[in-house]
């Protein structure tokens, strides 16, 4: 007998199903057998596998007689004829790690499991091409664990994707588990059924499969406009309600991982579509939530459950607005209400037993806190050319100041056009814009072709805050002339077209081809000096500021969390403000504008000069008078930095006891 039978399914995916045969034929573990089940492939999938068998008498090549249009007839397929004392899954358009059979099987066999769980790599193209890696649900895999039942680790109800494990195949046959024929997101039902038959399950950080999503193309699983994909994925959480009716506590775990991941990629797609596309996403979505408890939606992120409550209640309007928060990067169009925005908004009423205050409740947002700099508000420019802004905390004060920018994405701020405001009413201000009265701000003119976004820049006292405006799918400002500010053979007009985003783009056109040009000054300040581009970085004021400013690496790119920022926030967000290098190993806390923001290379020296104490275990940085000394233990990692002539701390815990320390002397 084998010990693990590779299970691999496809349909019409001849381009790249060699690369998935290959790396399962390449495998360290040499005791295995491949089950190629294609499902009626009209293209050259089948004579590729028939091909490969009778080179490698490993491989065993299956046809279905019509195809199933979805993976759980292959892979149940594949079930039945495998012969191994364990069974693997993999799909045509993935691959294996070179050593997942054989780390997974020695796991299953040393653990005593009957289900091991590998670290799935995600790599993900965007519609431009840019490739995005990452470990699918990271955090479950930083160690090695081994687990009698889900209920001991429901972390597990994250990972739920059926390729990155091996399963002991007598158990699948013992209790008739299988893959729920004509549904997507089969993997769900599949793996919940494995988890709670399981006496032992397992989980090791070793990367074990390669997990490819190209987002330009067409995928069932992630076409999620399309109603069928929702009903599916509810369908197969109907049914794994009904699989844990008698056992309330997974239940619990398994609503709250719906709510944080399913329900929110379905939040966003309702975000992007139009108003009748996402209704009956709204609906569907909507009825199958109603039947979740409430006490669930408490563990949901603020922003998130604001958006669910009006998705539960039915309101349209007031979705789109929360969800330009929670999925637009923070956009908040509505003006908060009670004390220091607290609420988002002072409805009433209640739904699933609960008030509509404490749906909306806003307060672990600390909106307030957010620096100025770092708001986003929302610019909306009207039919008649003006902008509407919402100042969403009602503290841009009675003489606000403001300026349209045109930016180059390279060079920054090139043209401005002034700002005033005309109108007030209930936190909503209303801008005329001077079209006609543009101000170059370089010593150069514009030549055509060039191009850039508009940004309305806000002014209060030494803060500038820059926002994109958002523009109607008409624009109702097609160009602007400034030929009064070109210079010879320049571009003498912008003009303007609207992203797929909505928001405002600019390209200069033209070519000004008047010699007076040349003698034009352009329009200064007061003393004729240049006008200089603000600068993009601010810190806020009022909170002491910590920086940290680790050694540099360049030689070692995997991942060193070197600091838990998420800790951090949870401890110091409110008292303190916190500035972290963008690096690969800083893991990127969510949706905490309020408690820090990165720092590039080039904003190093500037960001240290903001610190009130610098944590670090830079040598050079730790001759500083607030320099905090700072190594955590990484490990034989470690032996990769320089190291340092005074005792550091190595633990989150001892860094947070000091900067407590700290913080209670600043505050006496």
């Amino acid at each position: 007998m084998v010990d693990v039978s590779i299970v691999l399914i496809g349909y019409n995916d001849s381009q790249r199903l060699p690369r998935a045969l290959a790396s399962l034929q390449a495998q360290s573990l040499h005791s295995i057998e491949i089950i190629a089940v294609d499902d009626c492939s009209t293209d050259n999938s089948l004579e590729i596998l028939r091909q490969a068998a009778k080179g490698d008498p490993r491989i065993r090549v299956e046809q279905l007689a019509v195809n199933s249009g979805g993976c759980s007839a292959p892979r149940n397929r594949g079930i039945e004829l495998a012969q191994g004392t364990y069974i693997m899954f993999c799909d045509s358009d993935d691959e294996f790690d070179r050593h997942a059979c054989r780390n997974l099987f020695h796991a299953a066999e040393k653990m005593h499991a009957d289900v091991v769980v590998g670290a799935a790599e995600r790599i993900v193209t965007d519609a431009d091409g840019r490739v995005e890696t990452k470990i699918w649900w990271p955090d479950l895999h930083s160690e090695v664990q081994t687990v009698g039942s889900l209920a001991d680790l429901p972390e597990l109800l994250y990972d739920t994707i059926s390729v990155n494990k091996i399963y002991r195949r007598e158990l699948l046959i013992q209790r008739n588990i299988d893959f729920p024929q004509g549904l997507l997101f089969e993997d769900q039902l599949f793996t919940l059924n494995v988890y709670l038959a399981a006496a032992r399950i397992g989980v090791i950080p070793e990367v074990v499969y390669r997990w490819y999503v190209d987002r330009s193309a067409a995928s069932i699983t992630q076409s999620r406009k399309e109603l069928r994909n929702l009903k599916d994925r509810i369908e197969i959480n109907r049914r794994m309600d009904l699989l844990l009716v008698h056992l309330p506590e997974i239940a619990f775990h398994k609503n709250v991982k719906f709510l944080k991941h399913e329900a929110s990629l379905y939040l966003t797609t309702i975000f992007e579509s139009d108003e009748e596309s996402a209704n009956s996403l709204e609906q569907e979505l909507a009825a199958y939530c109603q039947t979740i408890p409430a006490q669930t939606y408490e563990h949901v992120r603020p922003g998130l459950r604001v958006a669910l409550y009006y998705l539960l209640v039915g309101d349209h309007v007031n979705l789109k607005s929360a969800l330009r928060f929670d999925k637009g990067g923070g956009v908040i169009d509505v003006v908060l209400a009670g004390s220091a925005g607290t609420q988002w908004s002072p409805e009433h009423g209640e739904i699933l037993g609960r008030s509509a205050k404490w749906w909306l409740n806003v307060t672990d947002l600390h909106i307030p806190l957010i620096p100025f700099a770092r708001r986003k508000y929302r610019h909306v420019l009207e039919s008649d050319g003006s902008v509407k802004t919402t100042d969403f905390l009602g503290d841009l004060g009675d003489s606000p100041q403001a300026q349209l920018v045109l930016a180059e994405h390279k060079t920054g701020a090139i043209i401005t056009a002034p700002m005033s405001v005309v109108n007030r009413s209930e936190g909503r201000l209303t801008w005329q814009v001077d079209w006609s009265n543009p101000e170059l701000l370089q010593n150069r003119g514009l030549n055509s072709g060039e191009k850039g976004g508009v940004f309305v820049e806000l002014t209060r006292g030494s803060e500038i805050n820059r926002c994109d405006i958002e523009v109607p799918e008409k624009l109702p400002i097609a160009s602007m002339n400034i030929s009064a500010v070109a210079s010879f053979s320049c571009a003498d007009r912008i003009e303007f077209d609207r992203s797929p985003q909505g928001s405002m783009l600019w390209q200069a056109h033209g070519s000004s081809r008047s010699p007076s040009s040349l003698m034009r000054k352009v329009r200064r300040t007061g003393t004729g000096v240049p006008a200089t581009r603000p600068q993009a970085f601010t810190v806020p004021t009022g909170r002491p500021i910590f920086i940290f400013a680790p050694q540099r690496i360049t030689a070692f790119s995997t991942r060193m969390e070197r600091f838990d920022t998420e800790a951090w926030i949870r401890d110091f967000g409110v008292s303190a403000y916190l500035l972290i290098p963008q690096e690969p190993f800083t893991p990127a806390p969510g949706r905490a504008r309020y408690a820090y923001q990165t720092y590039s290379e080039s904003r190093r020296n500037q960001s240290l000069s903001a610190a009130d104490w610098v944590i670090t275990d830079d040598p050079e940085l730790l001759t500083l008078h607030n320099a905090i000394a700072f190594q955590r233990d990484l490990g034989a990692a470690r032996y990769l930095l320089a190291p340092i002539d005074q005792d550091a701390i190595v633990t989150s815990a001892g860094l947070h006891a000091r900067v407590s320390e700290l913080l209670e002397g600043h505050e006496s």
